[in-house]
């Protein structure tokens, strides 16, 4: 009878525990569980006190429970420091962005001025040289800061996710 494996799966308890329940054997249980044996008389009206039960019972009913309300406090410590430690995270990933762009943007200025240094004036050949290990350092710079950059940004898109489902998980 599924049914009534249900009934002892939803109260989490096993074959001898539920015999136990209702006082009888474990061998009764397991014939009434697989229909070969009816339950006694006063097992079986406590069998569907116990269904009764099971099915009047509301989840909000069970966060007054002591253990529940124990398990829920820990519950939402645990969310608040996560919360906590995200915050944190996002911080410290916009104080990295923040100075990766800066430096993005000083090599971009490097860039520029190395152009017109260029375009504009007479440029010897030693002077020439130095202005060509700048902008080689501009350009590697620019590429190897781009691509921490849009790391960091992934990162703090995935961190503002994350606070969003914390702060979801706390109400």
């Amino acid at each position: 009878m599924k049914k009534n494996e249900n009934i002892r799966s939803l109260l989490g308890v096993t074959q001898s525990e539920m015999a136990m329940l209702l006082q009888i054997s474990r061998a009764q249980w397991s014939m009434y569980e697989s229909g070969k044996r009816n339950l006694p008389s006063s097992a079986l009206a406590l069998l569907a006190k116990i269904a009764l039960c099971i099915q009047n019972t509301v989840a909000d009913d069970n966060k007054t429970l002591p253990s529940v309300m124990k398990e829920e406090g820990k519950k939402k410590v645990l969310l608040q420091a996560m919360l906590k430690e995200n915050q944190y995270q996002q911080l410290y990933i916009s104080r990295k962005i923040d100075a990766a762009v800066k430096k993005n943007q000083s090599h971009i200025r490097s860039l520029q001025l190395i152009n017109f240094l260029k375009t504009t004036q007479e440029i010897s050949e030693q002077r020439l040289s130095f202005l060509t290990i700048i902008e080689f350092k501009a350009e590697k710079g620019i590429r190897i800061n781009g691509t921490a950059l849009t790391k960091l940004k992934i990162r703090q898109t995935l961190l503002q996710q994350e606070e969003l489902i914390l702060k979801a998980a706390l109400d």
